[in-house]
């Protein structure tokens, strides 16, 4: 280390004078870098150039609180803090230091405190000589700057240059650093706050702003309810025709010239009739007020969930929400809830996004009571459908198929019971006789007018006339109960009671309908022309070569057993196939509660059956000994009772004993009737939301977001629910 040091090797070294080795190693290199080490350290680490700092340091206790002083703190309060100290806190804060001075600076416990303790979080300290364990430490003493000066000089490194805070302020006025000094500035001065400027809003510009927000939610309004598009093919301020929203605002305007500020002289950020604001509108002022109505509705109450799904225009699968329940006056309500896109129509994918929305809602699945949906399989499957999932999570959400599609399916099956019948009603392909005559009289072909006329004879003869007059008896008298099975009051007692009329009327019309008939199709005949067959001869079916002859089978027979009764037969049988009332014991039991003829159906035992076995989780151990007693003094009173003598239905029984106040009297018996009365009838009211979905998202706006869809949908369906809202609340 002694020895002359060299730069470097070969032809190129160079030796330095009186330089050794080690003085190299020592001065050059390991000197060097401490030094550029220690002057970087202190070129980041400028405390003294954050005012901050030098303020707050009058708070450090180190050295025996040398550096407090009652002014510094004053004014780092009131310069950095000044929103945390209102100003009488701010006049008595010097006060408080003053006090504060005379005692913590000379208290015992507080004075002498220079010293910190470092504790290895590896290593348990000894409780033998706690004293030993910490090491003595001797922290700089925070420099304090008088002058801004010296402030100003000491952020010059190298004459200015290859400062990093002096790069990071920049030499532009307009520099982020410089920005955000102004800002916090600015943010300073409390004048200037927001919530001054709004409270010197004055009462006309408040109502201005008000008339501006309201004429824009009439127009979201009226548009939603009418099912009309928000935006315009041309939204221009050039176009003749804008966007419907702008436009039902000039109208408006027409009429108010306040309204016309609203176009002309709104500000730009208060104009209100933008594409976002009209959404948000609709889903603070309609959407979330409508579902927060209906969820307020159920309260605490048992529901029904009511489920189907279908394709929109886009093809997207959509799944439309029912909630049925019965409200504190007694009143069965059935609200469409939300339509929701899903990826498929596993029954597990439908029940994830029902119960996505029942938890949105605070509504629990263990609060369901009855699930409706159609015959798909995904739907009613018994080990993986969509009812069965539900049932594995609440034992008492029963499921009944939907009555509506039960109907559709038994008149269905009715026209396919004979394949006649089914090959003769295909033949209105074509349109009308009138077409089918011009095409026999001009066709361009030989086999056209073959055709033609082959079919227009059929569409003609006495016996597709028979059998239209037939299908329409038939559906004339199930409609009654079509329509019953589509109210959204119907309860399943009255449905079932309905279906047992509609079946008595079927077989009515089998034994007593036939001349009635016979002599309709007939009339019909004779006033159109067409040919009307001697019903005593002997009937043969098909025509030409191919016809056969059936001995001893008179027309009048064909017509009368081989048509009228096999049809009636065939209806009658589907009706008992689909509505089997005896094969749901709930619905057995359910029937002691129906108030028809004078209650005669009305039995303790099958009541107290009915809410042990099917209801046992909404009562509890001691309301179900109660409530045989309860129905003893309920048989005395109400099926006595003047008021409740003309009752038809169980839902009438449910609403006089909510108008009488009887529910209060018998409140277990009334809780009952409103879990019979939620569980579902159809899915008719999802139909009608498919319905109005097709109305809504048309094929001119088959873009339509899901979460836009949703809102407008809910809002045109359930317009009752929104009409009555304030649009602005005062």
């Amino acid at each position: 280390m002694s020895v002359r040091y060299t730069s470097s090797g070969g032809r190129a070294c160079r030796q330095r004078d009186h330089i050794t080795i080690e003085h190299h190693f020592q001065v050059d290199i390991f000197t060097i870098i401490w030094d550029s080490q220690l002057q970087e350290l202190n070129n980041r680490f400028k405390e003294d150039v954050m005012e901050l700092l030098i303020l707050s340091s009058t708070l450090d206790p180190r050295d025996d609180y040398n550096s407090f002083k009652i002014e510094d703190i004053c004014k780092l309060a009131n310069q950095f803090y000044p929103n945390h100290f209102i100003e009488q806190e701010k006049i008595h804060l010097k006060f408080q230091l003053q006090n504060y001075e005379i005692d913590i600076l000379k208290h015992p416990n507080f004075y002498g405190n220079n010293r910190t303790l470092e504790v290895n979080a590896t290593t348990k300290p000894s409780t033998d000589n706690v004293e030993a364990s910490i090491p003595e430490q001797h922290p700089c003493k925070v420099p304090r700057i008088e002058s801004k000066e010296v402030y100003t000089s000491s952020l010059k490194v190298n004459s200015g240059k290859n400062c990093a805070f002096l790069t990071h302020i920049g030499k532009d006025p307009n520099s982020s650093h410089r920005i955000v000094i102004k800002s916090c500035h600015d943010l300073t001065i409390q004048a200037q706050h927001i919530e001054k400027l709004v409270e010197k809003q004055t009462s006309q510009q408040v109502a201005k702003n008000r008339l501006w927000l309201k004429t824009t939610i009439d127009a979201v309004k009226w548009l939603t309810f009418q099912a009309c598009a928000f935006k315009g093919r041309d939204e221009g301020h050039d176009s003749n025709n804008r966007e419907n929203v702008i436009e039902l605002i000039k109208l408006l305007a027409s009429y108010n010239a306040d309204v016309e500020d609203v176009l002309h002289k709104a500000p730009q950020n208060a104009s209100y009739y933008s594409h976002r604001i009209q959404k948000e509108i609709l889903s603070i002022f309609f959407f979330d007020k409508i579902q927060r109505f209906i969820r307020e509705e159920i309260d605490e109450a048992k529901f029904c969930v009511i489920v189907d799904e279908a394709r929109d225009e886009s093809k997207r699968e959509q799944m439309s929400i029912v909630l049925r329940f019965v409200d504190k006056d007694g009143f069965i309500k059935e609200h469409f809830f939300d339509i929701v896109h899903v990826s498929d129509t596993t029954s597990a994918t439908l029940k994830e996004e029902i119960c996505i929305v029942l938890y949105c809602h605070n509504l629990s699945v263990q609060n369901i009571r009855g699930q409706g949906y159609d015959g798909a399989s995904n739907m009613r499957g018994e080990w993986t459908g969509l009812q069965a999932l539900f049932l594995h999570d609440c034992h008492f959400a029963y499921y009944v198929h939907c009555f509506a599609h039960r109907l559709q399916l038994a008149l269905v099956a009715t026209a396919r019971e004979a394949e006649e019948i089914a090959a003769k009603l295909a033949i209105y392909e074509v349109e009308t006789s009138k077409v089918l005559s011009n095409v026999n009289n001009d066709g361009a072909t030989f086999t056209q007018r073959a055709d033609a006329d082959e079919v227009y004879d059929k569409i003609t003869s006495f016996e597709i006339v028979f059998i239209l007059h037939l299908m329409r008896d038939i559906l004339r008298t199930t409609n009654d109960l079509c329509q019953a099975l589509q109210c959204k009051s119907q309860d399943i007692l009255n449905a079932m009671h309905i279906v047992l009329t509609t079946k008595a009327l079927v077989e009515k019309y089998r034994e007593d309908g036939w001349i009635s008939l016979l002599e309709n199709v007939q009339l019909f005949c004779g006033k159109y022309d067409i040919d009307i067959p001697d019903m005593s001869a002997r009937y043969t079916s098909g025509r030409g070569r191919v016809c056969h002859q059936r001995d001893h089978v008179t027309i009048k027979h064909h017509f009368r057993v081989d048509i009228f009764t096999i049809i009636c037969d065939s209806q009658l049988q589907e009706l008992s196939n689909r509505f089997k009332e005896d094969v749901m014991e709930l619905l057995i039991l359910s029937s002691a509660l129906d108030p028809r003829d004078d209650y005669s159906s009305f039995k303790i035992e099958d009541v107290c059956k009915l809410a042990n076995q099917f209801y046992p989780n909404d009562f509890t151990e001691q309301e179900k000994i109660h409530l045989k007693f309860q129905l003893q003094n309920y048989e005395i009173d109400i099926l006595k009772h003047p008021e409740f003598q003309q009752l038809l239905t169980i839902f009438e029984l449910c609403q006089m004993l909510a108008t009488t106040r009887k529910s209060t009297i018998y409140p277990l018996v009334d809780r009952l009737i409103c879990l019979v009365l939620t569980l579902p009838i159809s899915t008719a009211t999802t139909k009608r939301a498919f319905s109005a979905m097709k109305i809504v998202k048309t094929r001119l706006r088959n873009r339509m977001e899901n979460d836009f869809l949703s809102r407008h949908l809910l809002t045109y369906v359930e317009k009752d629910i929104a009409r009555d809202f304030d649009e602005i609340p005062s």
